[in-house]
């Protein structure tokens, strides 16, 4: 599991259960800044571009998973996510090159970042998209 910006693996993240899990997004397209959670725990937060429409796009790494879109209200979001959007952002920059891929997306654990072959997780990617 891991956080993708620009073409680049930006941060590894929490191993997903089998079963259950549930990823989250806050963004705060003023401030220009999303949020990933796992089971409301934060996994990182990267800058957005302000002033842009934000697509949304969501790969299930199985036959199994499934996507719901929601869009609760604030005040249901994670607290660790609300204090997220003012702190430190990771760098995208200091990311592994991935190939191809683009934005900025939690990769619930389609793609082995444990090997360190960016080129082996973008390959695997395309076969999901």
């Amino acid at each position: 599991a891991a956080l993708h910006a620009e073409r680049r693996a930006v941060a590894r993240f929490e191993k997903p259960r089998a079963h259950g899990d549930v990823v989250g997004m806050l963004a705060d397209l003023d401030r220009g800044v999303v949020v990933f959670d796992l089971n409301r725990r934060v996994q990182g937060a990267c800058a957005l571009p302000r002033g842009l429409p934000l697509w949304v796009v969501a790969v299930v790494g199985t036959p199994c998973d499934h996507i719901e879109l929601r869009k609760p209200s604030l005040g249901d979001a994670p607290r660790e996510s609300l204090l997220a959007i003012d702190g430190p952002l990771l760098d995208v920059s200091l990311g592994t090159p991935l190939g191809q891929a683009v934005g900025c997306f939690f990769d619930g654990g389609s793609l082995d970042m444990d090997d360190n072959d960016a080129e082996a997780d973008f390959r695997r990617l395309r076969r999901y998209g």
